[in-house]
């Protein structure tokens, strides 16, 4: 008994290799949103069947190939943008998450999520997949749950510790 409450104490006393902080705004969630739908839960695969159907019911009726393709014109920004709407919506209705900061600690085996309502430890290895997007990484837990890290926040050796846990466990 008194070996696993040594064990416990140390790796509560253990020091990150890294630590950042994020505050998401609503364009950083909705970018996040529709990377989780879109990638995550195969959002295009279901556009492209809409396409599908759209096109041979339109023909199939006897309107022409054009008319068809304006119609799925049409279809595709709606879905995109319906999806925006819905993500602004959950994020206003979403007291808690609204300033929400969290903080990030990095250790050599996984991942600390600090939260001002409580915190969640991931392990690398459990880790669904790590997105790099040009000013964020998405560290997706599950195909709609990941935690947001915002690269202005992170410094360059951060960064690179993201992308080699990446590399490293093939995410």
């Amino acid at each position: 008994m008194e070996n696993s409450i040594e064990n416990v104490s140390n790796a509560a006393m253990e020091q990150p290799l890294f630590q950042t902080e994020t505050v998401v705004t609503k364009q950083e969630y909705v970018r996040y949103s529709r990377f989780a739908i879109l990638n995550l839960n195969k959002l295009w695969l279901l556009m492209i069947i809409c396409n599908l159907f759209v096109i041979i019911t339109t023909v199939c009726r006897g309107a022409m190939l054009w008319e068809a393709v304006i119609l799925v014109l049409i279809l595709n920004p709606v879905i995109i943008i319906g999806n925006d709407v819905i993500s602004k919506r959950a994020y206003k209705s979403n007291i808690a998450g609204k300033q929400d900061r969290s903080r990030f600690l990095f250790f050599h085996d996984r991942i600390t999520e600090i939260r001002e309502h409580g915190s969640d430890t991931y392990g690398y290895e459990k880790l669904l997949l790590i997105k790099e997007t040009d000013k964020s990484f998405y560290i997706m837990v599950t195909k709609s749950n990941g935690m947001i890290i915002l690269k202005s926040n992170c410094s360059p050796e951060l960064i690179e510790f993201i992308r080699s846990v990446k590399s490293e466990y093939k995410k």
